[in-house]
């Protein structure tokens, strides 16, 4: 199994919790109606605690681009690219195959894109202890990208590093999710700051990731200073109902 690089480990620990949403069935008008939007909170998570117990994971491949800056000046150190299988499964590491790797634009050995997941995944936003670390807040309506939404707050019980906290936004007319912007409610040594963006696309009347953006800073005195920034596009994306082996999905078995 290939385990991606620094920043790549760190972001797909977080992106563990977030696979596809279920499309609810149709909402109400939006309103600003307090009761009203207590109603639609509800709604919106009933329906994603159904999926969280319907499904173990999803697969996905993503091409992916980091951009590894200097802290100081901000110039550009490196630039990597990778294709790489991902396999998130419920409150577990995500499981990386890395199919492609390049640095500077020169292929590479898949090794120079490997690096050990050293943080446990953050808390999932839906499962059934969602309780004890997750309240959520009805914000407003809003927009994502063009798409009128209700913008739906996380607010984590504790400040830790396995704590997400931001905003997810749902479509008014389905409830389906459209995407969401994320940090960690606390960073773990080494980590000065962290965004995340996700944006998510109809499957089958499903949600799945489509891409993703993320910026984090990495500092650590004498050690490093750096600035890294990701994008990524998915393909293949598909709900997982068993625990499948890695050659199993790739080849769609």
């Amino acid at each position: 199994m290939m385990i991606l690089p620094r920043p790549f480990a760190l972001w797909m620990c977080v992106l563990a919790f977030s696979i596809g949403l279920p499309q609810a069935s149709h909402s109400e008008p939006a309103t600003t109606d307090e009761s009203a939007n207590a109603e639609t909170l509800a709604r919106i998570l009933e329906g994603a605690r159904k999926f969280e117990r319907s499904y173990i994971g999803s697969f996905s491949r993503r091409e992916i681009i980091t951009r590894s800056l200097a802290g100081g000046n901000g110039e550009l150190r490196r630039t990597r690219k990778a294709v790489v299988d991902v396999w998130d499964y419920h409150g577990e590491h995500p499981t990386n195959q890395v199919l492609e790797c390049t640095l500077d634009g020169k292929p590479v050995d898949l090794e120079k894109c490997v690096d050990p997941q050293r943080i446990e995944p953050a808390y999932r936003l839906f499962a059934k202890d969602a309780d004890l670390h997750y309240r959520f807040r009805y914000q407003a309506l809003d927009s994502w990208r063009g798409t009128a939404s209700h913008k739906i707050r996380i607010v984590p019980l504790q400040k830790t590093s396995r704590h997400l906290e931001g905003d997810i936004f749902f479509r008014v007319d389905t409830l389906q999710i459209l995407g969401m912007r994320i940090t960690l409610a606390d960073y773990p040594f080494g980590l000065k700051d962290l965004s995340i963006e996700l944006t998510f696309e109809d499957h089958d009347g499903r949600a799945v990731i489509a891409s993703g953006e993320s910026s984090a800073t990495l500092y650590v005195p004498l050690l490093i200073n750096e600035r890294a920034h990701t994008v990524f596009t998915a393909s293949q994306q598909r709900l997982l109902t068993e625990d499948v082996s890695l050659a199993a999905s790739a080849t769609g078995g």
